[in-house]
């Protein structure tokens, strides 16, 4: 009996071997507090958007998206301070940086200022240039109550889809959205669970769904 086992843990161990995946590099970004890396993604030349957050046992203090370059070195960071959180972020066909999130109280964007003192979160979407520069930000809440963008998806012909978790004065609920200029134009489905992940094709349709 113990020849076989034996043989049969050997093939489990050339076959991990064979079958194990390398990396080119690995980094470390030292930062103070609780950060937590929302979304990384790669633009048009290698460079890298990092996308996180930083809160303490008791609240959010900022959310921030910095530029590395392909040797991973900081090209530029940017904080955005308050009471923030980045959710998702994905690249354009003008290797610009399409981010959504939520937020409560007040924060600043460049010379974008934003209030909300209901108490609940409230979603933000904004487009951001390959120098740091923001070129729009638009607070989006197509429901009186909280709203959280979850996931972002930009189709090929332009349009942005979302998914979210939000609560519209009853129970909390997650649904997908589409966006067009910027603006929330429908809510294409929902369901009384949170939150939800999902994966479109190009035509937008739903190719499958997470719900948690």
């Amino acid at each position: 009996m113990k020849t076989p086992l034996l043989y049969f843990i050997l093939i489990l161990l050339i076959a991990g071997d064979a079958t194990s995946q390398g990396y080119e590099w690995a980094l470390t970004a030292n930062k103070q507090f609780r950060p937590y890396a929302v979304a990384i993604r790669e633009d048009h030349f290698g460079n890298l958007f990092l996308a996180s957050i930083t809160d303490t046992l008791n609240h959010r203090m900022y959310s921030e998206i910095e530029l590395r370059d392909s040797h991973q070195q900081i090209v530029w960071q940017k904080r955005i301070t308050g009471n923030i959180a980045l959710a998702d972020m994905e690249i354009n066909d003008n290797n610009h940086a399409i981010v959504v999130g939520y937020f409560q109280d007040s924060i600043s964007i460049d010379n974008f200022n934003f209030n909300n003192n209901s108490g609940a979160n409230t979603g933000l979407i904004f487009e951001m240039d390959n120098s740091g520069s923001i070129i729009w930000v638009h607070e989006i809440n197509p429901v009186n109550g909280e709203f959280k963008p979850l996931d972002l998806f930009l189709s090929k012909n332009g349009l942005m889809y979302l998914t979210s978790d939000l609560n519209g004065g009853g129970s909390g609920s997650c649904a997908f959205h589409k966006l067009d200029n910027q603006e929330i134009l429908c809510k294409i489905n929902s369901r009384p669970l949170v939150p939800v992940y999902a994966q479109f094709h190009i035509s937008s349709l739903i190719l499958w769904a997470i719900f948690l």
